[in-house]
Parts: structure tokens; sequence; C-alpha cells
């Protein structure tokens, strides 16, 4: 028979990726200032960590200890306590986290916001944006 093991209490970082321009951006910026970025379309030159945006789904990819892994839209992105970065589907997230320092009261409607955030109405056109303004500042800083 299998023993009972509880998970230990560990306070991580996390970002929802829920697919608008603005917050793409500052998801991509929080792993990329962390750990860097690389390109999927030259795979070559591709680093060990990184994040990169596939630039047809407009998908976060991010390079983790167990490989390459791809963030959807609706998907957390975590930062482990060894500061590597790894997505999280909403449905897993929300079972086994719960936001630090809110008062008891909060939390329900806090939960109920995080399983209610729909995807973009146009999740293209809000990839095309942020795929642009991430080329425009990688251009500005070479």
């Amino acid at each position: 028979m299998a023993d009972l093991y509880r998970k230990r209490p560990v306070v991580i970082e996390a970002m929802r990726f829920i697919g608008t321009a603005d917050e793409l951006i500052q998801v991509y910026d929080w792993i990329a200032n962390s750990i860097g970025e690389y390109n999927r379309l030259r795979p070559k030159k591709t680093p060990r960590g990184g994040v990169s945006v596939d630039p047809y789904s407009g998908d976060l990819y991010i390079k983790t200890l167990e490989g390459e892994m791809r963030c959807k839209y609706g998907d957390w992105v975590i930062k482990g306590v060894k500061d590597e970065f790894y997505p999280c589907a909403n449905d897993i997230f929300i079972h086994i986290y719960e936001p630090v320092n809110k008062k008891d009261d909060e939390l329900p409607r806090m939960m109920d916001e995080i399983r209610t955030i729909d995807k973009p109405k146009t999740p293209y056109e809000a990839m095309v944006d942020a795929i642009e303004q991430i080329e425009i500042r990688k251009r500005r800083s070479e």
C-alpha cells in the first residue's frame, strides 16, 4: 500500500498567461530578464534556458529543467524554488495554490476571478501586436 504525502508549503511567484498583448509582454519580460530568451525558429542557436513566442499561435515556449514546454492561453507561469520557470494548467493551479497575504474573505472572490478569465476575443491580433513590440525592443537594445 502506498504512503500518503502532503506537499510542503512553499511560496511561489506566478503570473497568468491570458493572451493580451500587454500581459504577454509582462510575462515574457519576467522570464527573459531571469533566464534569457531564444528564437524557436532557429533551433541550432537555442540556449539551455529562456523563453520564446511562437509567431503562429502566440503561445509561449519555456525552456525548463525537463525540456521545452508550451504555455497556452489561461495557463500560469510559475517561478520555482530554484528560480526555474515552468507552465501550469489553470485547473491544476487552482487546486494546488492560493493567493498569499490576502484576507480570508477575499480568497473565494479571487479564486472565482481566476477560474473565469476568458481567452482574448482575437488572440492572433493580440499576439502579433505583442511580438512586434518585443521585436522593436530587441532592435533598440542591439
